[in-house]
C-alpha cells in the first residue's frame, strides 16, 4: 500500500507541474504525464526483456547460496500481483488528473496576475 500511496502523490504533484504549465486544460497534461509514464515503463520492459542474460552467464560471477527448492507455484499469488497493479495504475492515473485538475494554468495565472 505505501508504493501505490508514493506513485499517487509522485504524480499528483507531477501532474501538478504539467497542469500548472498547461496552456489550457491541466486535466488533459495530468493524464498524459501518467501515459507518458506508462509507455516509458512499457518501453523499458520490452528493451530489458530483449536484452536479457541470464546471470549465471557472467563471467568471474559466482552464486555460492543460491537455493534450489523454491516453491514455483503459490496459490493466488497471479490475483494479488494483477489486482495491486491495477491499482496502481489507477492511482497514477487518478493522481495525475487531480493534479493537473489542481493547477490553474500559465493563462489563468497571467490574467489574474500571477
Amino acid at each position: 500500500m505505501g508504493l501505490v500511496i508514493t506513485f499517487f502523490l509522485s504524480f499528483l504533484v507531477g501532474g501538478y507541474v504539467a497542469g500548472r504549465m498547461a496552456s489550457r486544460s491541466g486535466t488533459k497534461h495530468g493524464l498524459l504525464v501518467a501515459l507518458l509514464a506508462l509507455v516509458v515503463t512499457i518501453l523499458l520492459a520490452l528493451l530489458g526483456a530483449a536484452v536479457a542474460t541470464p546471470l549465471v552467464n557472467i563471467p568471474g560471477v559466482t552464486f555460492s547460496s543460491v537455493p534450489t527448492n523454491l516453491p514455483s507455484d503459490v496459490p493466488g499469488l497471479g490475483i494479488v500481483l494483477s489486482v495491486s497493479g491495477l491499482l496502481v495504475l489507477i492511482f497514477v492515473f487518478a493522481g495525475g488528473a487531480i493534479g493537473g485538475q489542481g493547477a490553474p494554468g500559465r493563462a489563468a495565472s497571467a490574467r489574474n496576475g500571477g
